[in-house]
């Protein structure tokens, strides 16, 4: 089984290129070796949480073959979200965007961190209840409980103003479940990973921007990479735990076996590069 995790989107009707790097993410989603089973985009959809915006965004998923479930972040507007893509999963829970879905071998948990018109996130008791309910309902399936908001600090001072507020009550419920094998989150566009309550919790990269995470830097500085796409796949089976990894946006070269199942073979060396004809 995989799943692609794709996030922060940021659909600008006044910035067509965030259109065209979700574009060529769906491309690159298309040709990977093994297609996703399913796609979880976790929030920041739209920027500006408009009908267009969303209606961009659909489209665009709509490419998609596999099933995709679609997440709230600090920018999207919950019912504007709820009206372009309907009802997300099972035990959905009003006026928030959260919702179980079951992959099989894995149960995703989608929660929803938003605050209207705030750039910070938070898990009010009663989504922590919801989170608490479902998790008792299947102890033995293996768990990927996402939310926008990251539960863990980045040492970037500008992102973690706004991020997750009181993650100690989150911790409890989490430290409480054993089967949560995963934590998947976005919000701060670049991969993290950090310890949290007994599990692992990831970023995932944004389609639309890539925050440079150099900690070399003082924390007020804040910079984009000048990166490409990127994506987070998780794969699992039932002989191993959730195996992540990043998965970046470009042209991917040919690929060369080096084992056949039974001996390691050495690789085939690239044709040499001409060179260049000397001048005088």
């Amino acid at each position: 089984m995989l799943l692609a995790q794709i996030s922060d989107v940021h659909l600008n009707d006044a910035r067509p290129e965030a259109a065209a790097r979700l574009a060529r993410t769906i491309d690159h989603v298309l040709r990977l070796p093994t297609l996703p089973d399913a796609v979880i985009v976790t929030g920041d959809i739209a920027d500006h949480g408009t009908a267009s915006e969303y209606a961009a965004a659909r489209k665009l998923l709509a490419r998609l073959p596999m099933p995709v479930r679609v997440m709230a972040g600090n920018h999207d507007d919950r019912a504007g979200l709820r009206a372009a893509f309907g009802v997300q999963g099972d035990h959905a829970m009003e006026p928030f965007i959260q919702f179980a879905w079951d992959l099989g071998t894995v149960r995703l948990l989608a929660l929803d961190t938003t605050i209207p018109r705030e750039n910070a996130g938070e898990l009010c008791a009663q989504r922590l209840a919801w989170l608490e309910a479902r998790l008792a309902e299947a102890p033995a399936q293996r768990t990927l409980v996402c939310l926008h908001h990251p539960p863990f600090a980045t040492g970037l001072r500008v992102l973690d103003e706004i991020g997750l507020a009181d993650v100690a009550a989150l911790e409890r419920v989490i430290a409480r479940h054993a089967q949560v094998e995963r934590m998947l989150a976005g919000h701060v566009h670049f991969t993290a990973t950090a310890r949290f309550a007994g599990t692992v919790a990831m970023t995932a990269p944004s389609t639309s921007m890539t925050i440079d995470h150099d900690l070399s830097r003082p924390n007020e500085v804040y910079m984009l990479a000048g990166a490409p796409p990127a994506l987070l796949l998780h794969a699992w089976s039932d002989a191993t735990s959730v195996l992540s990894s990043e998965s970046v946006v470009g042209d991917r070269d040919k690929s060369v076996m080096i084992h056949d199942g039974r001996d390691w073979l050495a690789p085939t060396p690239a044709p040499p590069t001409q060179s260049p004809a000397k001048q005088g």
